[in-house]
C-alpha cells in the first residue's frame, strides 16, 4: 500500500485539444454546476448521455485503490432513481448550494471522448442565513461530444476529505 503523502504523478494539459471542444466543455461543466445551484434536476440530468455513472469518492481511497465510494451510481438509470428518491421521500436539511470552480485541465482527447479535470468548492447556505464550506475537491470527467452537443460519460467527484459534515443528499 502507498504512503498517502506519495501522490500519483500530476498529468499535463494536452494543449493540441481544438479550442471549440474545450469551450463546448466549459459550457457543460458550467451548466451542470449551475443546475445543481438552483435545484433544476431534470436539467442537470440532461447533461449526461445514456451510458453516464457518476461517482464520489474520498481523494485517501482513490490514492491507496480503494473502490470504497461514498454515493456509487453504475447508470443513468441509478442516477435518476436516486434523484427520484431526492425528489418524493428524501427529507434532508433545506439549503442552497452554491458551487466555485477554477479553470478546467484537459487531459486527453481520442476517439471523441475528452478527458477533464476540475477543482471545485461548494459552500452551503442554510435557510437561517449561514453559510459555511460543505466540500472541496475536484470533478474527472470523461465528456463525450455527440450531435447533441457535449455531455457527461462519466463524473468521479474526488472529495478532498473522508468527512463529509452533512449526509450528502444533492449531487455535488
Amino acid at each position: 500500500m502507498r504512503d498517502l503523502m506519495d501522490k500519483p504523478a500530476a498529468r499535463k494539459t494536452d494543449r493540441s485539444i481544438p479550442m471549440e471542444v474545450r469551450q463546448a466543455a466549459d459550457d457543460l461543466i458550467m451548466d451542470s454546476t449551475v443546475h445543481l445551484d438552483r435545484m433544476e434536476l431534470d436539467a442537470w440530468i440532461e447533461c449526461f448521455d445514456e451510458t453516464a455513472e457518476y461517482h464520489v469518492i474520498p481523494r485517501e481511497n482513490l490514492e491507496v485503490g480503494y473502490g470504497a465510494a461514498v454515493i456509487r451510481c453504475n447508470s443513468l438509470d441509478v442516477i435518476k432513481d436516486r434523484l427520484m428518491v431526492l425528489d418524493v421521500s428524501s427529507k434532508y436539511n433545506p439549503h442552497w448550494d452554491r458551487h466555485f470552480l477554477n479553470g478546467t485541465q484537459y487531459l486527453s482527447y481520442e476517439d471523441g471522448i475528452l478527458e477533464a479535470r476540475t477543482n471545485f468548492m461548494i459552500v452551503q447556505s442554510s435557510l437561517e442565513g449561514f453559510s459555511k464550506l460543505f466540500v472541496a475537491g475536484h470533478y474527472e470527467d470523461k465528456i463525450v461530444m455527440t450531435d447533441a452537443g457535449p455531455r457527461l460519460r462519466s463524473r468521479v467527484v474526488v472529495l478532498d476529505t473522508f468527512s463529509v459534515p452533512n449526509l450528502i443528499a444533492v449531487p455535488l
